[in-house]
């Protein structure tokens, strides 16, 4: 009983061994045999074929095997597809791998221009993001940052944040307008429509301006909080406001910049009382 089992194990622990040895074999057939097919591939322009080869390679022998010329060129040539094709982080990261896998001390005008491309996508896709958001598609913005942020860009969450921050306060500002303008008050509508700061928001609430602007002219350019009597009021002569304003809307200026000009002249200064900008000495 005993004599079988040991025979037993023995078979076992040979069959192990032949099979370890028919894996190394496989290995070193595989390894020897890579760099002819990846050759092939990149040489027929299959890029697919070159890279899966290329990952299969590294599973097998790890990171530390040298990486062929080919291989190189075939990672080089899908990071540049990726990119083509909207596939930033993809891009990024096959990009950063073939930087760490050069060596700069024997290919250094490579290793440079590897690093400069990495750069020059990051700067593109920055100003992606930027014209995005200016043109109105913060959504859109913010998945290019996403990818930037992917690629190791310190500023791309800070810049995320700049843009939200932006969005959300003009967007609250329009809603102000909008309130302002339906309850008639047409001063503090201007200022509002004003303080709009973003190019897309701008465009936005420009289309009220002349609205807004009439609507002060006909009202004889009296603020909304000295028609109703109520609150703090102009401490400056609203005779003199009026006709300083008046001159200067004739002269071609907006009526915000005529007020803001008229107060000054009459040595008063633009102060905001909540929802009211009021001339006070």
């Amino acid at each position: 009983m005993f004599l079988r089992i040991k025979q037993r194990l023995l078979f076992l622990s040979i069959s192990s061994l032949a099979l370890v040895f028919v894996l190394i074999g496989v290995g070193i057939w595989w390894d020897s045999s890579s760099p002819k097919r990846v050759k092939k591939s990149f040489e027929e322009g299959n890029f697919d074929s070159c890279l899966s080869s290329t990952h299969r390679r590294s599973w097998l022998f790890g990171l530390q095997q040298s990486v062929s010329k080919e291989q190189m060129e075939c990672q080089r040539e899908m990071a540049q597809r990726a990119w083509q094709n909207g596939q930033f982080i993809d891009a990024f990261n096959l990009q950063k791998k073939l930087i760490e896998s050069s060596d700069s001390s024997t290919n250094s005008s490579q290793f440079e221009a590897d690093t400069q491309q990495l750069e020059r996508w990051r700067q593109q896709l920055r100003s992606q993001a930027i014209e995005a958001f200016k043109a109105g598609e913060f959504k859109e913005s913010l998945r290019l940052l996403d990818s930037l942020e992917g690629s190791g860009s310190d500023s791309a969450s800070h810049l995320s944040e700049g843009f939200e921050e932006s969005w959300n306060r003009n967007r609250l500002e329009h809603q102000r307008l909008q309130d302002l303008m339906i309850k008639e008050s047409w001063w503090e509508a201007l200022a509002s429509l004003n303080r709009l700061d973003h190019p897309w928001w701008q465009n936005k609430g420009g289309k009220y301006r002349s609205k807004i602007e009439a609507a002060i002219k006909s009202q004889g350019l009296k603020k909304d909080n000295t028609i109703h009597g109520d609150g703090p009021s102009h401490t400056v002569s609203e005779k003199k406001l009026d006709s300083a304003v008046t001159a200067r809307i004739n002269q071609g200026q907006d009526a915000w910049s005529a007020f803001q000009a008229a107060c000054a002249d009459l040595g008063g200064r633009v102060v905001e009382t909540g929802p009211e900008s009021l001339c006070q000495r």
